[in-house]
C-alpha cells in the first residue's frame, strides 16, 4: 500500500518498538516466550478439543526510564484459531537487574516477566487482525494511556475492505506520524 493510505497496525507497532529499542539495550530471549492470548476450551465439555492461541516473543529491549528498568517486547500471534482475531502487541514489564552481571541473566529475567503477559495483561497496546488497536482494561497502563484512546480517530486514515480468503475485513490504517506520537506517549507512561 502506498504511504498516502497510511501504515498498518503491525507496521505502526513494529516502528514504535523499533524506536523504543533504540533507547535501550536489545537482546535475544533464551527461548521464544509463548503466552496465552485466546482459549476456546470448555471445562464442561471434556470431549471437545482444546484450542489455545499464543503471542510469541523472541527478543526484547531493556530501557532505563525514570529510575526504573523496563523490558519492552514485540509479540506476534502464534498458531491458528482461536488467535486469528489478534495480530501483535507491545508488552512492557518492570524488572530489576541490580544483581545481574551477565546479559544472559537479564534475558532470562525478561523471559520470566514476559511469560506473565497472558491475555495482554502487561501490554501497552495490541492490534487486532483488522488493524484496530486495543488495550486490556486490566493492564496497568490503560488508565495512563487514556489520551491515546481519545485521540486515535484523528490518526486513522483508512478503514477499507481487504480480501482474506473468503472473508472481507475492515482494515484500519494509520498516519505515519502516529509512530512518533505513540512512542513519546509510551515513554512518558513507562517513565511515570
Amino acid at each position: 500500500m502506498s504511504e498516502k493510505l497510511g501504515i498498518s497496525a503491525r507496521e505502526l507497532l513494529a516502528k514504535v518498538i523499533g524506536n523504543l529499542e533504540a533507547r535501550g539495550k536489545t537482546f535475544w530471549l533464551p527461548a521464544k516466550v509463548l503466552v496465552v492470548i485466546a482459549d476456546d476450551s470448555d471445562p464442561h465439555e471434556a470431549s471437545r478439543s482444546v484450542h489455545i492461541g499464543y503471542a510469541e516473543y523472541r527478543s526484547a529491549a531493556l530501557l532505563k526510564l525514570g529510575g526504573k528498568e523496563i523490558v519492552v517486547a514485540f509479540g506476534m500471534k502464534f498458531g491458528t484459531y482461536p488467535p486469528e482475531s489478534f495480530d501483535c502487541d507491545v508488552a512492557a514489564v518492570e524488572i530489576s537487574t541490580a544483581s545481574m552481571s551477565e546479559e544472559s541473566e537479564v534475558a532470562a529475567a525478561a523471559s520470566d516477566a514476559l511469560a506473565e503477559n497472558h491475555y495482554f495483561r502487561n501490554s501497552l497496546v495490541y492490534a487486532l487482525a483488522d488493524g484496530r488497536l486495543a488495550m486490556n482494561p486490566r493492564s496497568p497502563f490503560t488508565g495512563r494511556l487514556a489520551s491515546v484512546t481519545e485521540s486515535i480517530q484523528e490518526f486513522i486514515v483508512w478503514s477499507g475492505k481487504r480480501d482474506q480468503g473468503r472473508f472481507l475485513l475492515d482494515e484500519y490504517r494509520y498516519r505515519p506520524e502516529f509512530v512518533d506520537i505513540l512512542t513519546k506517549r509510551f515513554l512518558s507512561v513507562l517513565a511515570g
